[in-house]
């Protein structure tokens, strides 16, 4: 008797299923099926609807007009036109494709998609927050009026990566290894506000390695210089804009140079002026007058911008470094 009174529910509940019309089918719980409308008080599942948003493809954009995409629809079918406010928290940073998005009860599923595109502020270096908004919605359909989405975080980076240099360290060659001189980078008082992390642009054999075949940037670790980057200094004067291996190649001269200040800069690069070499001044760890290192003239826009002679490692010949924005 007991497995008739089962069978006899199991055959309920796929006759209950088979009655669904495409048009209204939607996700049900077991619950509901053990217990539909009308059985034990318990009401119908309520069908869901929102606003599907998908993620932004990089999260960011450019302020030289690079451009990032969300797609939008709806979860299920609405009775009327839907009206979709969208608008951006920072007009100033980002423009926004459409200021709003229409969708039917034709055109529900179809995604639509928003673009923003990034906005020149002139304030190098930094990146810059803001929002994608959308809602709340308009619709005579009770079901989808009123609904919002969270808000969409991003951030409108800058094309652009900065270098510095330091003035007179008086460390003469021991800045503690290339740790050391990246953390003399990122705490020196002149380092540009809200430009996040910055490296030395400075060599060490086994540690940080531009070139190890003249110019070809093969065997690099830990470079400072990113492919296809455009440097300018913190003033937006703009240096030069790398090749696909991340170095400048002086057959033709920096557009400008890497500072303005003549304080010697430590690179640890070979006399050949092709981004080789592998350091300096007891890895960069000694400031007594017998070592020796490798400078720079920081100041040049040819191939002296990378070696310019050696110098003792004391302290009482000036020593600077370069800080890359990373």
């Amino acid at each position: 008797m007991k497995f008739f009174k089962i069978l006899s529910w199991f055959v309920f509940f796929f006759h209950f299923a088979c009655r669904l019309e495409p048009e209204t089918m939607r996700k049900v719980e077991l619950e509901d099926l053990l217990f539909p409308e009308g059985i034990l008080g318990n009401p119908a599942v309520p069908i869901q609807y929102s606003i599907l948003v998908s993620s932004p493809v990089l999260g960011y954009t450019l302020k030289n007009g690079g451009t990032d995409t969300v797609t939008v629809k709806l979860s299920s079918q609405p009775t009327e036109t839907v009206t979709m406010p969208v608008s951006v928290s920072n007009i100033s940073q980002v423009s926004v494709s459409t200021s709003s998005l229409s969708f039917t009860p034709i055109n529900w599923n179809s995604p639509q998609i928003v673009t923003v595109a990034g906005l020149e502020d002139f304030n190098y270096g930094v990146a810059e927050n803001f929002t994608i908004n959308i809602g709340p919605t308009i619709s005579a359909d009770p079901n989808y009026n009123g609904l919002s989405m969270n808000s969409i975080i991003m951030s409108n980076r800058d094309f652009r990566k900065l270098i510095f240099q330091t003035g007179d360290l008086g460390l003469g060659g021991n800045f503690g290894g290339i740790s050391g001189a990246d953390s003399i980078c990122n705490s020196y008082v002149s380092k540009p506000a809200n430009t996040g992390t910055y490296k030395a642009m400075i060599v060490l054999t086994g540690v940080r390695i531009a070139s190890v075949t003249a110019n070809a940037g093969d065997g690099q670790i830990d470079w400072v210089l990113r492919p296809n980057q455009f440097y300018t200094r913190p003033d937006g004067t703009p240096i030069t804009t790398t090749n696909s291996v991340g170095l400048h190649d002086f057959a033709s001269n920096l557009t400008n140079s890497f500072g303005t200040n003549a304080t010697a800069v430590r690179m640890g690069l070979n006399n050949t002026n092709d981004w080789t070499g592998g350091g300096g001044c007891l890895n960069w760890t000694s400031n007594n007058g017998g070592d020796w290192g490798a400078f720079a003239f920081p100041q040049t826009t040819n191939s002296q911008a990378l070696f310019g002679g050696n110098l003792s490692c004391t302290p009482t010949n000036p020593s600077s470094l370069l800080c890359v924005q990373q």
